[in-house]
C-alpha cells in the first residue's frame, strides 16, 4: 500500500472519530482531532505522488465527505439547542428582574 493510501486511512479513522465526538458534544476534543486531520489531509494531497488504488482512495474521499456532512448537521442541532438554552435563561433572568422591580 503507498504512504498516500494510509495517510488517507488515517484522515477517515479520525473522521469517524470526530463523529463519535460530536455525537457526544466533546466539541473540544473534535476541534483537537480537526487539526490532526488537516494535517494529514495537506500531506495527502500535496501532489508529490498518486494513491494506490484510485478507486478506494475516490471511495474512501466519499465517505469522508458523508461523516463531514454528518458532523455538520450536529454541530447545527447542538448550536441550535445552545442558543434555545441561552434565550430561556435571557427570559428567566428578565422575567426575575421584573419581579424584583415590582415586588419592592
Amino acid at each position: 500500500m503507498v504512504v498516500k493510501d494510509d495517510l488517507l486511512e488515517q484522515v477517515l479513522l479520525l473522521t469517524r472519530q470526530m463523529r463519535e465526538q460530536a455525537q457526544q458534544a466533546a466539541w473540544e476534543e473534535a476541534e483537537r482531532t480537526e487539526v490532526q486531520r488537516s494535517r494529514l489531509i495537506a500531506e495527502c494531497f500535496d501532489g508529490e505522488e498518486a494513491f494506490g488504488d484510485q478507486m478506494l482512495a475516490a471511495n474512501k474521499v466519499q465517505e469522508i465527505i458523508r461523516l463531514d456532512t454528518e458532523i455538520m448537521a450536529i454541530g447545527d442541532r447542538s448550536r441550535d439547542e445552545i442558543r434555545t438554552q441561552l434565550n430561556r435563561l435571557q427570559q428567566g433572568r428578565q422575567v426575575a428582574k421584573a419581579y424584583r422591580r415590582f415586588s419592592r
